[in-house]
């Protein structure tokens, strides 16, 4: 599988904000600890950042997506999908490529996450149109 065909499969998996942003938080917070230990020779520190970084995260995906961790699958893909999001959300492009791979949904039908003329999506057992906000 390439990246270009997980990474619509990934953004599905991350629908709900509060998991894309505590993956944020995790992967930032996760790399800066992990980084400090390198430069200070700190294999705790390392092992810690790795924690950080992948603890919340996967808690997430039990919480808010009521799915399995991307990284039980594809680990190598799915560490680059956590980048790539990342990525798009700090440059403010994360909201164009949801729309564009037709992902802005929430699994646990809540339709305050939508935005009126989203495509059609399916996520678990609910089908929304993006018509459904109040």
């Amino acid at each position: 599988m390439t990246f270009e065909e997980f990474y619509p499969e990934y953004l599905a998996a991350h629908a709900h904000p509060n998991t894309r942003t505590v993956h944020m938080i995790g992967l930032l917070s996760g790399l800066a600890l992990g980084i400090s230990g390198v430069l200070a020779r700190k294999p705790g520190r390392i092992l810690g950042g790795v924690a950080l970084g992948y603890l919340p995260a996967f808690v997430t995906h039990w919480v808010w997506e009521a799915n399995q961790p991307k990284s039980f699958e594809e680990p190598l893909l799915s560490l680059r999908g956590d980048f790539t999001m990342v990525a798009e959300m700090l440059l403010g492009t994360l909201d164009g490529t949801l729309a564009q791979n037709k992902f802005l949904v929430s699994p646990v039908g809540d339709p305050t996450f939508y935005d009126a003329g989203v495509p059609i999506t399916t996520v678990g057992q609910t089908t929304h149109t993006g018509a459904e906000k109040a």
